[in-house]
């Protein structure tokens, strides 16, 4: 009995240490700073910062402790409210959030947009800190994770992809309703058949995406966005040299946005006592 009673205690005293410590834990983080919140999610997806890189604090300070987390493709005036309205305060864009890949302002001294955007992130105390290299760099690719669950594709060639045989309007009907846009562009036959396909996500540059066609023979190449006299015209170009590619432009932000999506999810795992929330950006455009 008395060795029963000893071991009694000793149980207890382990199990009253564990949840003190799990307790402990828990509170720990929820008392995160931002800054602390931000080196985590460095160091489970890279291991350590990149340098350089666009992944930095664009605005505010994150000193403070992090009431909650908004994912998003850009950090727009619309998302910046509705992160605030959450009680979020750390805000994780992928792209820019002043208007260039380097985030400068010194062009926009007295700029009015510009003003706008920083007395509402001021307002609500806010911190944006962008990731765009880190995800990128993670392996798999964070955002094309994202993007083939979306999509429901699956590949070990990343970016190259078997569908089953299908008109290129097929695909694009298809494209628009799993990633819930109004519309695509294209260049090609609507008619010609598809049973391969590269996927291009964002922007990375002109000659990249031609490049990329070439070595790639898919029946379609999907893109997120480029300048008009490039990839487009190199397009239009290989319909009448009889390279029977179609290009079909999805737009920056239908190209990665689910990568955003799965960012918050994975987040969820790693900060399970924090609110966190994806925020979609929607469309700018209205079709006239």
């Amino acid at each position: 009995m008395q060795t029963n009673r000893r071991q009694f205690l000793k149980t207890s005293f382990q199990g009253m240490t564990l949840a003190t410590l799990a307790g402990v834990s828990r509170a720990r983080e929820k008392t995160m700073s931002c800054q602390a919140v931000i080196d985590q999610i460095i160091k489970e997806m890279i291991g350590k910062p990149l340098s350089p890189t666009v992944d930095t604090i664009k605005m505010g300070d994150a000193i403070q402790p992090v009431r909650g987390i908004v994912t998003t493709m850009f950090a727009t005036c619309e998302t910046l409210e509705k992160a605030a309205a959450f009680g979020a305060n750390l805000i994780i864009p992928h792209e820019p959030t002043f208007y260039n890949h380097q985030d400068n302002t010194g062009w926009l001294k007295d700029d009015p947009v510009f003003e706008h955007k920083r007395r509402l992130i001021e307002k609500h105390g806010l911190v944006v800190w962008r990731c765009h290299d880190t995800i990128h760099r993670m392996r798999p690719d964070g955002i094309l994770t994202g993007m083939e669950q979306q999509l429901g594709w699956s590949s070990s060639r990343p970016g190259i992809y078997t569908i089953s045989p299908q008109s290129v309007a097929d695909l694009c009907a298809f494209l628009k309703a799993r990633l819930d846009i109004p519309f695509v562009r294209v260049v090609g036959s609507l008619e010609q058949t598809c049973k391969t396909v590269a996927f291009s996500m964002g922007a990375p540059g002109g000659q990249r995406q031609m490049q990329e066609a070439r070595r790639n023979p898919a029946d379609a190449v999907i893109i997120g966005e480029c300048p008009e006299w490039e990839t487009h015209e190199y397009f239009r170009d290989a319909q009448h040299a009889q390279r029977n590619q179609a290009l079909i432009v999805l737009g920056h932000i239908p190209s990665e946005q689910a990568g955003m999506q799965w960012l918050a999810q994975w987040l969820k795992a790693k900060f399970p006592h924090l609110s966190i929330r994806y925020v979609a950006n929607t469309s700018p455009w209205t079709i006239a």
